[in-house]
């Protein structure tokens, strides 16, 4: 019985996994899949988000913040944190920037991080000419981080560098299976409150109100991963977890993972949505997505740049607010009000925001993005990806 039980439990989670992706993969080839907003905050339970939780909720941490650097501080550092550039009267949108834009210092430290580590030069690039020929710009009265003519070579040569590393390290077959299994696994713990701290929990240690909450904080590193996927296999609350949950984490902990179907890959790196649409769709590997009820598909997808250039970005946002009015999507923001007004300062908003999550040239005073200058790889390039579609079972 417990035998047919755990096998229902494995298809049903092959069929809603393959289900759910194959939804995914007809929405991604059934529109362009342009963004229109950009530098939006962290949301949900991102360690971004923990962070800043920490810096304005932890009695201890932000005194001592603002006995050092003044009432605001807490407030700065945590918009810094989680890429918010709308308290600009508090926060510098160019420390913000620093963090969260298309040339930010996390972005550069994970590639030459993820180079090291994987043994690849994909993370090698003219830092120190990026770094030096960047500059401060001004669009409407508002800071954008750029970089002058001479940093454009180093600029493509980072973007371009670090659309390999994705397609070539962080979506490796090995590397993709193992954070999937992880993933699902957390995702069940937190769900069922078992093992895993839901997010209420988690901030209720970084408040450090009691040693006990101190401690459990102070503890939750890597390992307490590793002895919750052995808990999962032994404790006695084993017995409610899923077959598959069971099975993932056993692999985890014995270094091993779902083995990959040999030829199943499809890859495409293109700029031109219909034909990527076209090799996908043709596929073995797409067109057997409802049949795989032993096998799991994985989808990755990446774009070289967030750019987009000014006429393109233009028609997405005149056809997005067009939609939205003739739909009677989220009209209700607009009532008592100057209907044109209001759109005309919100679209304007969004293209300070792209300014300042793309990179820019600075040159005199005007600035644009690298996909609008001639001198840059990027006004050919910046709209490439590459997806990738994987079974393993």
């Amino acid at each position: 019985m417990n035998v047919e039980k755990n096998n229902i439990e494995n298809i049903d989670f092959y069929e809603k996994h393959n289900k759910k992706i194959k939804e995914d993969l007809e929405k991604y080839i059934n529109n362009s899949n342009l963004k229109y907003e950009f530098m939006t905050k962290s949301e949900g339970c991102h360690h971004e988000n923990i962070g800043s939780f920490v810096v304005l909720n932890n009695k201890e941490i932000r005194e001592y913040i603002e006995k050092e650097c003044g009432e605001n501080a807490p407030t700065i550092i945590s918009d810094m944190i989680t890429g918010n550039t709308e308290r600009k009267d508090i926060t510098n949108p160019i420390l913000v920037q620093i963090l969260h834009s298309e040339l930010d210092a996390d972005g550069i430290d994970y590639l030459m991080r993820d180079a090291m580590f994987s043994g690849t030069s994909f993370g090698q690039f003219e830092m120190e000419q990026l770094i030096g020929c960047m500059e401060i710009g001004e669009y409407k009265n508002n800071k954008v981080l750029c970089i002058n003519p001479k940093g454009i070579a180093a600029a493509d040569q980072y973007l371009i560098n670090k659309f390999f590393s994705f397609s070539q390290v962080v979506f490796n077959k090995h590397i993709s299976v193992t954070e999937f299994m992880a993933e699902k696994i957390i995702d069940w713990m937190q769900k069922n409150n078992a093992f895993f701290p839901r997010k209420n929990v988690l901030q209720n240690w970084t408040k450090f109100e009691d040693n006990e909450s101190t401690k459990k904080y102070i503890e939750f590193t890597d390992n307490h991963f590793w002895r919750a996927l052995h808990n999962v296999i032994n404790d006695e609350l084993s017995e409610i977890a899923p077959e598959f949950i069971k099975k993932f984490s056993e692999m985890l902990i014995n270094h091993s993972e779902l083995k990959y179907i040999e030829n199943s890959e499809v890859k495409v790196v293109s700029s031109d949505i219909e034909e990527i649409k076209k090799i996908i769709t043709e596929s073995d590997t797409y067109k057997n997505i409802d049949n795989s009820n032993k096998e799991i598909v994985l989808m990755h997808e990446y774009r070289l740049s967030k750019q987009i250039p000014k006429k393109i970005y233009d028609k997405i946002l005149k056809e997005k607010f067009e939609r939205n009015f003739e739909t009677g999507e989220d009209i209700t923001e607009y009532i008592k009000e100057d209907i044109t007004e209001y759109i005309k300062e919100d679209i304007e908003n969004l293209k300070i925001r792209r300014l300042m999550e793309c990179i820019c040239i600075k040159d005199g005073d005007d600035v644009r993005l690298l996909s609008e200058d001639n001198r840059s790889l990027i006004k050919t390039l910046w709209n490439l990806r590459v997806i990738i579609l994987r079974k393993y079972k």
